[in-house]
């Protein structure tokens, strides 16, 4: 995961290398994404983590990210 948005930037520049390199790269970011969610709040991570799992419903992922995203540091227990 990026610590910046997938539209601009480096967050843009670091999806870009990912899928060049053959990674599946979800985007986030305020607008202009595949997953529009702002992550400065928690409704917002939770917003995240629920569109993600629409992209890719594995229950492993989704609590992968759920974890990384919510601050869970034993999501696999």
């Amino acid at each position: 995961m990026s610590p910046a948005g997938s539209a601009s930037g480096i967050g843009a520049a670091t999806a870009s290398i990912l899928r060049d390199h053959g990674a599946r790269v979800i985007g986030c970011d305020l607008s202009d994404a595949d997953v529009i969610a702002d992550l400065s709040s928690p409704a917002g991570r939770r917003s995240l983590v629920d569109q993600v799992t629409k992209w890719d419903p594995s229950d492993l992922r989704r609590r992968g990210a759920e974890a990384a995203l919510l601050g869970d540091r034993h999501w696999w227990a």
